[in-house]
């Protein structure tokens, strides 16, 4: 009798330290999201403290993907929400002149993406109701100093 409940504190105390460890991978992951929205907010030119505000981080990543303010109430309806987070994903992709597959990509291994979007040499180049159709960077806009 003692020895089987010497082996369930043993097993308690393993379990205690592999949960202990899986939460500080997941605290290591939620950072580094968090880090790559801030990075991605603010190469779109809006501010990353957004990405720590509730509601406020949907509706800048709204708008950075090209969808009006009131395409947040999509994200109030059950099952449409799942198909407002993949149009709005897709937006962001296509902003910054991703395809289809890269969204996909931030769909299925958002830790990997994100990343790669936020710190990689991708550059914000609109969303396609800012009137950029097509995924081309759009020119540099020059200095109103002395022209060259």
């Amino acid at each position: 009798m003692e020895d089987t409940m010497l082996q369930q504190s043993v097993d308690v105390a393993q379990l205690t330290q592999a949960d202990s460890g899986l939460m500080a991978i997941a605290g290591l992951v939620g950072l580094l999201l968090v880090a790559s929205y801030w990075k991605i907010f603010s190469k779109a030119g809006h501010p990353g403290w957004a990405v720590l505000v509730p509601l406020y981080n949907i509706y800048v990543m709204n708008k950075i993907g090209g969808r009006g303010p009131l395409f947040l109430l999509a994200f109030c309806i059950p099952i449409v929400n799942f198909a407002a987070l993949l149009m709005m994903t897709h937006g962001i992709s296509k902003a910054f002149g991703k395809g289809g597959l890269y969204t996909l990509g931030l769909v299925l291994a958002a830790p990997v993406f994100l990343p790669l979007l936020a710190f990689g040499d991708s550059k914000y180049i609109g969303a396609a109701s800012e009137g950029n159709s097509t995924a081309t960077p759009q020119p540099e806009a020059r200095s109103l100093g002395k022209a060259a």
